[in-house]
């Protein structure tokens, strides 16, 4: 009796995925057991038509009962090679992957072929990559490097040669252009972070990138604003979350960005005295206002003093209450003003 299901058995968060197998299934396998690479193919179907599992649920079965022929090769085509260069340009490894049907390790394997690289896009542009982060065709990119606004250089791969534009500062040059203008004739301008090679920020310094626009960006009176709060593009949001490690990580990467948005905004409207409660949200507006250094002043609660800070272009500094979850008592928040004045 044929006693199966196409659907998983539940498992533990944690553990390995279970399948259910029937007789017919296994008594297949163990029929072909020295199945030929070119055999191999039409039993893992038989056993996904049969079974309803998943196709690389149906290959784990038969090399756990001990059929070891491979799937075989199939060979790259010059097409194929000549898409893979473009592709690295653009994705990563496991996305060309999908791309092009074929393993993570036929990749690297072909990558390491054809001589090239598989950050190259972190230090220069192909016509394809360029054009892709400024949402024009490659002809367009190809008009320009023709008209000599691009400097390029040809690359020697086995595949042939590629021609590589080097990474300077390119998608700032529109904006360079219009914060030139005397008189922008109401015509607003936003950012867009661009969050593919080689523009990604790295985490650790993404404090610094967000205090950069806050203090150059943001602040300029023409900048594009939607209910009075700044507007920021990201190109790839599903990207920005893979980048950022899940939905967790990129709440913390906004909140950095709000949180800095806040402070230097309050400061720069000539406010002198901040209470930040939350050790999380202190220290990244510690960070976004650059305090190197502290004087402590009078106590409010036990463990929690006012501070001083010398800030730039402020005479008289910043004074700072910075207060974690645990520390204060009710009337806190009230308290700490009345001391300091």
């Amino acid at each position: 009796m044929n006693v199966q299901t196409g659907n998983p058995q539940i498992s533990k968060p944690g553990q390995r995925r279970q399948f259910r197998w029937g007789k017919q299934e296994r008594d297949l396998v163990l029929s072909q057991l020295n199945a030929s690479a070119i055999h191999f193919s039409a039993l893992i179907s038989s056993l996904e038509q049969m079974s309803g599992n998943p196709r690389w649920a149906c290959r784990r079965f038969a090399r756990a009962l001990g059929v070891k022929a491979r799937r075989t090769q199939r060979n790259w085509t010059s097409q194929e090679r000549q898409r893979l260069v473009k592709l690295l340009d653009l994705y990563p490894v496991p996305e060309i992957s999908r791309l092009l049907r074929r393993s993570e390790s036929s990749i690297w394997h072909m990558v390491s072929r054809v001589g090239a690289n598989a950050k190259i896009g972190r230090d220069s542009f192909t016509i394809y990559s360029l054009a892709f982060a400024l949402h024009v065709r490659p002809e367009k990119v190809q008009d320009w490097i023709a008209r000599g606004w691009l400097k390029t250089r040809d690359v020697e791969t086995t595949a042939g040669f590629r021609t590589v534009i080097e990474a300077d500062p390119l998608l700032n040059v529109a904006l360079g252009n219009y914060l030139l203008l005397n008189d922008h004739r109401g015509v607003g301008a936003a950012l867009e972070y661009i969050n593919i090679d080689p523009f990604v920020v790295p985490q650790p310094d993404w404090q610094s990138v967000v205090d950069q626009w806050v203090t150059q960006d943001f602040s300029n009176p023409d900048y594009a604003r939607i209910d009075g709060k700044p507007l920021l593009y990201v190109i790839d949001s599903v990207r920005f979350t893979q980048q950022w490690g899940g939905a967790a990580g990129v709440n913390e990467a906004l909140s950095t960005l709000r949180q800095a948005a806040i402070a230097h905004g309050l400061v720069d409207r000539g406010v002198g005295q901040l209470v930040v409660a939350g050790g999380e949200t202190a220290g990244a507006c510690v960070q976004a206002l650059g305090v190197e250094q502290l004087r402590i002043g009078p106590q409010i609660d036990p463990g929690v003093p006012w501070c001083h800070a010398p800030v730039a272009g402020r005479p008289h500094g910043l004074h700072l209450a910075l207060k974690s979850g645990n520390f204060g008592g009710d009337d806190f928040f009230s308290r700490a003003f009345s001391i300091l004045s």
